[in-house]
């Protein structure tokens, strides 16, 4: 277990001291290679079972790679990374950053596995990433920045949400297929009656994965807002593992609610919807 000092984040943290559980003693160096090994064998009959068009045995074999995955203990905590940025804990999420330098990644990929992609252009997968979502790379690699902008404004019951992504460079890597995206959410009061935030609820896809992540208030706070009253804040999101086109900008997108009590009594609930927008590149993933 890793003691870490907290200087508060998302969802009301505070400080303090966090513990973050490091899973190394869970597996040796040796148990790590047998393990990558198999996944590795099981990548070349995804390959061959994608090629053969037999999408429900690929399927099958993308859930035990998945399984298989999640058993090293560098994948777990970067998991774990991902979902803390997203549910906006960021001093969990520091915390588990800093656990995993105490973690060597994954073996790199034999040469024969890092050609699973069957399409031309499409980056082969990496650690396991499911081959089943070239087709969303080239779905999205359609994409113009036009018809998927990275920004939209929406009204629901009074309440307009207006929410903008942008690309974070520095805390992201092509070579590596990590993209960090942040958002800055705008939330205006435009009704005549009062109303607190009370829950999010985002849905995100990206290579072909749906995601999903719930919880209380935006970044640890419930704004209560009056009429013409406006509320900003902005967070982040990470794309990882995702097959993806030299010339491609569009790499998914996010849509989501935002629940509100309204009311004398706050008895009332408001679903206000957030507009989808795009997670676009500021240039071709070729040429980042």
């Amino acid at each position: 277990v890793l003691c870490m000092g907290g200087e508060g984040g998302g969802n009301g943290g505070s400080g303090g001291r966090m513990e973050v559980q490091v899973p190394s003693s869970m597996m040796s160096l040796k148990e790590r290679e047998e393990l990558w090994e198999e996944i590795y064998k099981m990548e070349k009959s995804l390959k061959v079972a994608v090629k053969a068009e037999r999408f429900g045995d690929a399927a099958r074999i993308r859930d035990a790679i998945e399984e298989l995955r999640m058993r090293d203990p560098y994948i777990r905590l970067r998991q774990e990374l991902d979902e803390a940025v997203q549910s906006e804990e960021f001093s969990r999420a520091a915390s588990i950053r800093d656990a995993m330098k105490w973690i060597p990644p994954p073996p790199p990929l034999p040469k024969d596995v890092v050609k699973v992609a069957t399409t031309p252009g499409v980056q082969g997968p990496r650690e396991g990433t499911d081959v089943l979502a070239e087709s969303a790379a080239l779905e999205l690699a359609a994409l113009t920045k036009d018809s998927a902008p990275n920004e939209s404004n929406t009204v629901t019951n009074g309440i307009r949400v207006i929410a903008r992504s942008f690309f974070i460079p520095a805390k992201s890597s092509a070579k590596d297929r990590y993209y960090l995206f942040g958002y800055r959410i705008q939330i205006i009061n435009e009704s005549a009656e009062t109303v607190q935030l009370v829950s999010r609820h985002w849905r995100t896809r990206a290579g072909g994965v749906d995601g999903e992540v719930r919880g209380t208030g935006v970044v640890g706070k419930q704004p209560v807002l009056a009429e013409g009253e406006t509320f900003e804040y902005t967070s982040a999101t990470p794309l990882r593992d995702i097959p993806t086109l030299g010339s491609q900008r569009v790499l998914g997108h996010m849509t989501g609610t935002y629940r509100f009590a309204a009311g004398a009594t706050g008895n009332r609930w408001l679903d206000i919807e957030v507009g989808r927008f795009y997670f676009v590149l500021p240039k071709p993933v070729d040429e980042l």
